[in-house]
């Protein structure tokens, strides 16, 4: 990550190849891999999707092998997605990151009743995650359920107490497209005060007076 911030792209796809071969098990840097090749083509011959589909090869009983790999098709074949989160279901999907990344992909293909019932899974156990929370923000603005917004933000801020900071610009939208805009403009207020995110607050300010 660091060489690709650099821009030193060559020296991040070598470090990422040894990664790979060295602990083929390693999904999410085949997937970095891909993103390098479909991001700098110029300068790398192989095709995203064969990063991709050796992670799968070497990893078959990986679900996120499926999710990483669904991702990517879902741009230019949904269907084909759709697939890789099916078999993705199917293997072991109980570790938070592999659960919520599914839950990600699932709300992005619009599959939100099986997005929705992972998501009620890791609830009771997770409530105090802010990843939690951010994937039920995605769910509700996906559905476009005005009340779901609302109920999500509510619920998260109350839940994450500590961390609400994080998730305050996230709750502010939600209350936003909800059509609270008294609670709305509450946050946008306190994180004014707390000078956190004045870019996003000045964003979503104007999308409040917008509404």
């Amino acid at each position: 990550v660091s060489l690709i911030g650099q821009r030193k792209f060559k020296d991040a796809y070598s470090q990422l190849k040894t990664i790979v071969t060295e602990n083929p098990d390693d999904v999410l840097a085949y997937e970095a891999l891909s993103r390098l090749c479909h991001e700098r083509p110029e300068h790398f011959n192989e095709e995203p999707l064969y990063w991709l589909d050796r992670a799968v090869l070497n990893n078959p009983d990986s679900a996120l092998a499926y999710i990483v790999r669904g991702a990517y098709l879902f741009k230019k074949d949904p269907a084909a997605a759709k697939t890789q989160f099916a078999n993705a279901m199917c293997l072991d999907i109980s570790s938070n990151e592999t659960r919520l990344r599914l839950c990600t992909e699932l709300i992005n293909a619009s599959m939100l009743d099986q997005a929705k019932e992972h998501l009620t899974v890791m609830h009771n156990d997770n409530i105090s995650e802010l990843g939690l929370w951010q994937a039920w923000a995605m769910y509700a603005i996906k559905l476009r359920d005005t009340a779901e917004m609302v109920r999500i933000a509510d619920q998260g801020l109350e839940a994450l107490a500590n961390q609400k900071w994080d998730f305050m610009p996230i709750a502010s939208e939600l209350y936003i497209d909800g059509e609270n805009f008294e609670k709305a403009a509450q946050c946008l207020d306190e994180l004014d005060r707390q000078d956190v995110a004045p870019a996003s607050v000045s964003y979503l300010r104007g999308l409040l007076w917008a509404k």
